[in-house]
């Protein structure tokens, strides 16, 4: 059941199965500390920003979005709540929500923040007048199968064969390398995702801290595919990901190869990678020419980094095995 066939699946305007609501400004002034979930337009904690004192706008089972502030974010909430006027409220309108099918829902709603930001906001008209693909049956979307897929997630745990400890790191080996003398590095192909068919299978890359750099899956077919078995850094979110398989990117998606890499010291050194993302922003982009000057400490062995090691590390942490 995990594996999700998207190639049966139907667009679906989201008025026609969503029933909407805006939310209702309150200002700070007029808030009084207490226990209501008090949502603002942020990507985390589920979007409570504030508990408050008041009567609740909405009694919850409903999913929010976000038209303003960060853009898109959607949840599931489960609970009473008052919502800022940045955040749309959806019902759905011929069916029952839960929690398995909000879920379900808000990370299909969630494919769509590539088309909007700040500058551009998901407005309630918008929003109304958006498709998203979902799981159909019968000509109407097939709830049933969401619920279904989202509930066996939660039941089959994930195992491991790796012991359950975390070996210590051994720092005294290691040293500063210059990105450039040991990676052949590249600004990939911008393409504009206005330009591709959103129904294929090429990851599609772009700078979003999330999902390892995937906005979604496109048919790029007419485009040349970078090769997989690299790293990416996205020029403004500054963040590092392995990419297995073949891609395509959006704009200053920078390409990290080398024929020593593979999918575990690749894991290794994005987590070093990362930790360079204090130093840049939108205004000071981690981009090609930065990152060809960049210095990072890793495990040194005769005189470069010590693949062998890191790529040991990795495997010995738990559920290395199913990476």
């Amino acid at each position: 059941m995990n594996n999700l066939k998207i190639n049966s699946w139907k667009p679906y305007k989201m008025d026609d199965i969503f029933s909407f609501t805006k939310g209702k400004r309150l200002t700070k002034n007029d808030m009084v500390p207490g226990k209501l979930n008090y949502l603002g337009a942020i990507s985390e904690n589920n979007a409570v920003r504030e508990f408050i004192d008041a009567p609740a706008q909405h009694l919850g089972n409903c999913i929010t979005v976000n038209y303003n502030g960060s853009v898109g974010e959607a949840f599931y909430q489960s609970k009473p709540f008052w919502a800022t006027d940045d955040i749309n409220i959806l019902e759905l309108k011929d069916y029952e929500l839960n929690e398995n099918i909000g879920l379900f829902l808000c990370t299909v709603i969630k494919k769509n923040k590539f088309k909007f930001s700040y500058g551009r906001k998901w407005t309630l008209e918008k929003m109304k007048e958006t498709f998203i693909l979902l799981p159909s049956k019968n000509g109407r979307p097939d709830y049933e199968y969401m619920d279904k897929y989202i509930r066996e997630l939660n039941i089959n745990h994930i195992k491991t064969k790796t012991k359950a400890m975390v070996p210590s790191v051994n720092t005294f080996n290691w040293d500063w390398i210059k990105l450039s003398d040991f990676f052949e590095i590249n600004r990939s192909e911008n393409i504009n995702c206005n330009d591709l068919n959103d129904f294929g299978d090429i990851p599609y890359i772009t700078r979003t801290k999330l999902n390892n750099g995937v906005e979604k899956k496109v048919d790029a077919s007419e485009y040349t595919l970078n090769q997989g078995n690299v790293i990416i850094i996205g020029g403004e979110s500054a963040k590092a990901f392995y990419q297995s398989k073949a891609f395509v990117t959006g704009n200053n998606i920078t390409i990290l190869k080398s024929n020593k890499l593979n999918k575990y010291n690749a894991l290794f050194i994005t987590t070093i990678l990362n930790k360079e993302t204090f130093k840049y922003s939108y205004g000071r982009a981690f981009n090609t020419k930065n990152i060809r000057n960049t210095l990072i400490k890793l495990p040194i062995k005769n005189g470069e980094p010590d693949w062998d090691y890191m790529e040991c590390y990795i495997k010995s942490i738990p559920y290395s095995d199913k990476i």
